[in-house]
């Protein structure tokens, strides 16, 4: 779709989101709802909306099963990062 179209180092992120937000903002307000409910509408069809609401939902009852595997997960996230605690995951998983 585009709505991902550049990657961008992380103490760029702000910078980068700023001038899209200000790139968007100067553009015609009825063209913009216009292209948000185009997108919306196509995520309707896909059946995005309800695939986002139903893992959003699993993701809750995920969180809240809560245990000490769950908690070295997140203390492994929060200290060296995502992707560290998806190798640890899978290591202990496999």
């Amino acid at each position: 779709m585009g709505a991902v179209n550049r990657v961008v180092p992380a103490d760029a992120v702000l910078d980068q989101g700023l001038r899209l937000a200000r790139q968007i903002a100067a553009a015609a307000a009825p063209a913009v709802r216009a292209c948000k409910r185009a997108i919306n509408r196509t995520y309707d069809i896909m059946g995005m909306r309800q695939a986002l609401l139903a893992a959003l939902e699993s993701d809750i009852l995920i969180s809240a099963v809560g245990g000490p595997e769950r908690a070295e997960f997140n203390r492994i996230k929060r200290e060296q990062g995502l992707k560290a605690a998806l190798a640890w995951r899978d290591a202990k998983f496999r």
